[in-house]
């Protein structure tokens, strides 16, 4: 008697594989093969905001030297981050945001003096979505004459420090929400009283 469990078909002395173990063996590559893009998109953000806080603590100690020789002051918007790079020389560049969508057109990272009372500047990366979330919060106080900064111990400013606190918590990138959550990438840094 045969048994039907272990017969199996023979082509020119060899054994072949059935249909059914062939769809395993695809399921089972198919499986890895998705396993592989998820963590290796992930490992690619986690890269990328690396390198942005890396850049980020470059830059902010380049605005504590400009503002060192400068009593103080901090780069106004428009001066913005090239000023402090590049006060001589235009070989210095301000660094590529690593999450720009268009690198063609060289998305630095963007940068905002007096953002309160309390924000001396800040800094922000495009985040893992690829927008800049802030900006047009941000535009849109200021105006296109800065008519809409408010004045506040001398200094024009955008918001309250409470203002300022809320909207910076609702626009950060949080690691935890996924490769792709909305948010930027902020470092700011505060005034010492």
């Amino acid at each position: 008697m045969i048994d039907r469990a272990r017969h199996h078909r023979w082509i020119g002395g060899v054994r072949g594989l059935t249909l059914n173990e062939m769809l395993i063996v695809l399921a089972v590559f198919s499986i890895l093969t998705l396993l592989f893009l998820v963590t290796s998109q992930e490992v690619m953000v986690r890269t990328r905001a690396a390198r942005v806080a890396n850049d980020h603590r470059v830059l902010a100690d380049q605005i504590a030297l400009y503002a060192f020789d400068r009593g103080g002051r901090v780069p106004t918007d428009p001066q913005g981050l090239f000023k402090i790079l590049n006060p001589y020389r235009i070989e210095r560049e301000v660094p590529v945001d690593p999450f720009s969508v268009n690198r063609a057109e060289r998305e630095t990272y963007a940068y905002y003096a007096n953002l309160s009372p309390e924000h001396r500047w800040i800094i922000v990366s495009r985040g893992p979505n690829g927008t800049l979330n802030v900006d047009p919060t941000i535009r849109a106080l200021k105006g296109t004459d800065g008519s809409g900064l408010s004045q506040g111990a001398g200094q024009p400013y955008l918001m309250t420090p409470d203002e300022a606190d809320e909207f910076i918590r609702q626009h950060t990138y949080d690691p935890t929400n996924g490769t792709n959550s909305a948010g930027d990438i902020i470092t700011i840094e505060r005034r010492r009283h």
